[in-house]
């Protein structure tokens, strides 16, 4: 079997940021991690529960990174560094929160939210399927005892691939709505 010369040592970095040191402490609040953190807030998963154990330090405040979930004839990559993204399931699953009001829409540029019916014009112009990226901005802190990560994403935006009248695919992508997360829309200057 023929290994990426990746693979091995993403899959080190893997178990490495994985393993469990096995430390004994006692479980603190949400609350004493924020005040353990030196001037940060301690990034604690939405769905894990509200007690966290561990020495956490904000490591990324914010980063920002694409999500290749599509290879295009001009950006060609191999398979395996695709996103393991269902892409279809999340973006349905964001567009339906969108549609119900769930969450809001807004644009890239301005960061002013869009009506429903922009979203839906939108869509007729750039359907789900030519998704090919997604940005995210995410906050990291990394627990120093148990060296484990938490990730808290603020925000992500799909990108969608462009295509000529003629139906090929052009270089670059359409920015497409962002949705913010946990409260974290940038104000305007």
């Amino acid at each position: 079997m023929k290994l990426n010369f990746l693979t091995l040592p993403a899959f080190l970095m893997l178990i490495l940021f994985s393993c469990n040191t096995g430390n004994d402490e006692p479980e603190t609040t949400k609350e004493e991690v924020i005040e353990k953190t030196e001037n940060s807030e301690a990034v604690i998963s939405e769905n894990k529960s509200e007690t966290v154990s561990g020495n956490f330090e904000q490591v990324a405040n914010p980063v920002m990174y694409t999500a290749l979930v599509k290879s295009t004839p001009d950006e060609e990559v191999p398979e395996e560094w695709l996103a393991n993204m269902n892409i279809k399931s999340f973006s349905d699953i964001v567009f339906e929160a969108i549609y119900s009001e769930k969450v809001k829409a807004f644009r890239y540029m301005d960061t002013i939210p869009m009506t429903i019916e922009e979203v839906k014009e939108f869509e007729k112009e750039y359907p789900r399927d030519r998704i090919g990226k997604v940005f995210f901005n995410e906050n990291w802190s990394v627990d120093k005892d148990n060296l484990s990560i938490e990730k808290k994403v603020n925000s992500f935006m799909f990108a969608y691939e462009r295509i000529s009248d003629e139906g090929e695919i052009q270089q670059g992508y359409k920015s497409g709505v962002v949705v913010y997360l946990n409260k974290t829309k940038p104000e305007l200057q």
